[in-house]
């Protein structure tokens, strides 16, 4: 078992192990103005893994050239639409080619013991349950969040893989066996026809795909009562700055400040269990100077944490906000 899941687990370490110094390496790739560098990065794989695909079909030396070219190209122009359609930000993109990687290496640890759907189906599991441990970790992390959306990405991301390797008749291994392992059915008793069909493997790989549903609800319950965020609040800011906030029951947000800046929008409340609940404002109009101010068409993310007196965002813990009286700001 460890022989033939080494790659996978090597591969698994070396993603969780690298969530804390990525995120770092990003920062300062931000501090420097440097983010272009992942933009040419993703770029390359793409071209890489297109030019992978065409080194492999080109290889298979039955069939028609010209059917082979169109799977390519259709797998090709659907990984670029998905990579294009599903996020605007480059360092998100990333995860299609971490996770096309990691649904390969589950395919080619499971093909030797399985065939045909079951195939791909498990290799489908197993990457969804790395992608959501990737997941819990980065919520773990103090510096890293979860993110529902980036395991949609990841999932994508390997399920273009597993839908590659489908398509292309040189990249699959059809000779397997079904599971001769402790995981596999041992049919020493005359069973019903419909029975015959399921084996251990397939009641493991339901039990995985029930536990990780079930962790995904508990995930994604946020224990917020919404009634204590609805008021006024002031604080003194980064730049040293009174700014105040009022926020409303009917889901609109205003912001000023001292200097005369001001701004007003719209909000939203989501979150995660495991990094408490998260204050989403898009702002509509506004204008102000300095760092700190809103401005129009500026969104805010923020994880809080609130009650009955204080108000504060994660990231700014050195700057709470205090509770004021219920008025409206003027």
């Amino acid at each position: 078992m460890l022989a033939t899941w080494k790659w996978v687990i090597l591969y698994t370490l070396f993603l969780f192990l690298s969530l804390d110094y990525m995120r770092r390496f990003l920062d300062w790739l931000e501090s420097k103005n440097m983010q272009g560098i992942l933009g040419i990065s993703v770029l390359v794989a793409y071209v890489g893994v297109c030019a992978f695909g065409a080194h492999r079909i080109m290889t298979v030396r039955s069939g028609s050239i010209l059917k082979r070219i169109v799977l390519l190209t259709g797998c090709a122009l659907l990984f670029l639409v998905c990579l294009v359609q599903l996020t605007q930000l480059t360092v998100e993109r990333i995860h299609f080619f971490e996770y096309g990687l990691l649904g390969v290496l589950c395919y080619s640890a499971l093909r030797k013991h399985c065939k045909g759907a079951r195939c791909y189906g498990y290799a489908f599991i197993a990457v969804w349950a790395i992608g959501f441990a990737d997941e819990v970790i980065q919520g773990l992390l103090p510096i890293r969040y979860y993110d529902n959306r980036d395991l949609m990405l990841n999932l994508v991301g390997g399920s273009l893989a597993l839908l590659a390797l489908v398509t292309f008749p040189s990249m699959r291994h059809d000779g397997a066996q079904d599971f001769h392992s402790p995981c596999a059915a041992k049919d020493s008793q005359p069973v019903p026809k419909i029975l015959s069909l399921v084996k251990r493997s397939d009641v493991l790989a339901f039990s995985m795909s029930m536990l990780l549903l079930a962790g995904l609800r508990w995930v994604n319950i946020v224990p917020l009562d919404p009634a204590l965020l609805f008021g006024a609040w002031e604080r003194l800011n980064q730049c040293g700055t009174l700014e105040e906030i009022h926020i409303q029951q009917d889901g609109q947000i205003a912001w000023r400040d001292e200097s005369g800046g001001h701004a007003s929008g719209t909000y939203t409340l989501s979150g995660n269990h495991l990094d408490g609940p998260l204050l989403t404002v898009r702002d509509l109009d506004g204008e102000g100077i300095g760092p700190c101010s809103w401005r129009k068409g500026e969104q805010r993310d923020r994880y809080f944490h609130v009650d009955e007196k204080t108000l504060i965002f994660k990231k700014e813990k050195d700057f709470p906000f205090i509770r004021k009286s219920m008025d409206h700001l003027t």
